[in-house]
């Protein structure tokens, strides 16, 4: 399973042996042009937004066919504050201004009580997924991390005692989406 297995056709983005199950695109789906808000190069992995909310992931080695799937299909190609980033940030293999993540947060509507529960439950997790299984990033962790992090995988077998069950794993999936949706766009 992977966010690699992507082609653009000619009426949407069709994605096969996507990763997670709540996706509306999971195993395999189609997302029609007009079931698309916006289009998110930028982010780590790029992101597509449904007009539903939802956020898509797209592998970065597609990241050149995405911007041109998007202009050739007149979509909005913006820039949106990762939200999660700013929460995952301390588990990262480095160390960071934890003031200016809450104040970026704080400005996109994730309040310090939220952000700071959020992290309680996701420490252990977390840690796994970045420190025990080697991966040691130290410049980004986003959406596509968590998510992945907390689902029974393959890739990160060392997460597994963690993965929630599929209900619990489909209310954390739409709750973050719905955190992800807060981040405000940059200019």
């Amino acid at each position: 399973m992977s966010i690699e297995d992507v082609s653009f056709e000619k009426n949407g983005i069709a994605f096969s042996n996507y990763p997670y199950p709540p996706a509306s695109v999971y195993p395999s789906g189609l997302v029609e042009h007009d079931s698309i808000r916006e289009i998110l190069v930028d982010q780590a992995p790029p992101e597509i937004r449904t007009n539903h909310g939802e956020v898509l992931f797209v592998s970065a080695t597609l990241k050149r066919k995405l911007l041109k799937f998007a202009k050739k299909n007149r979509l909005a190609v913006v820039r949106r504050v990762d939200v999660w980033h700013f929460i995952l940030e301390p588990f990262l293999d480095t160390t960071q201004d934890d003031s200016k993540a809450m104040s970026i947060l704080e400005a996109n509507g994730v309040n310090s009580a939220e952000c700071l529960e959020l992290r309680e439950v996701l420490r252990d997790v977390m840690h796994a997924y970045n420190i025990t299984s080697g991966l040691w990033d130290w410049t980004h962790l986003g959406l596509s991390c968590v998510l992945t992090a907390l689902l029974k995988s393959e890739s990160f077998q060392v997460c597994h005692q963690y993965a929630l069950p599929p209900d619990e794993y489909e209310a954390f999936y739409h709750k973050a989406m719905e955190i992800a949706e807060r981040g405000s766009l940059i200019a």
